[in-house]
């Protein structure tokens, strides 16, 4: 932990990428990014790269809850996950900071992150994100 504290970065891209990276190591995660409503990626890390596949992918899970919203009156969705056909599962966790809707996105291979997890990656970004002015 002291380790990480000294490594830290005054650059909140920079901030978020290696928060995302200690993330990614912790949980065997191929790939993981914060994006926001459009798809735009805020920060990311990870040895696969999927910068094609993120905004498809919160727009599919996005469109989907909103689908379970209207059709079946479930408004609080947080988290969503898919199994691609390589196998590979794709997981979005939904969260908002201020007026923002953004999104975790993750790669992995096996089952998707822990909940403790993802909770973890969003206080993070959350705290990395309120250190600056946006």
């Amino acid at each position: 932990m002291d380790e990480r504290r000294k490594d830290r970065s005054t650059v909140r891209v920079e901030a978020i990428r290696k928060q995302l990276e200690h993330i990614a190591r912790e949980g065997d995660i191929e790939y993981v990014a914060v994006a926001d409503e459009l798809g735009f990626v805020i920060g990311e890390a990870g040895a696969g790269k999927f910068p094609h596949d993120v905004e498809r992918f919160r727009n599919v899970l996005t469109k989907f809850k909103e689908l379970l919203a209207v059709h079946m009156d479930l408004h609080q969705v947080s988290e969503a996950s898919i199994i691609r056909l390589d196998e590979r599962r794709l997981c979005c966790r939904f969260f908002e900071f201020g007026d923002q809707e953004l999104s975790v996105l993750t790669v992995t291979h096996g089952r998707d992150p822990s909940s403790r997890l993802m909770d973890r990656t969003v206080s993070g970004v959350i705290r990395i994100l309120s250190a600056y002015d946006l």
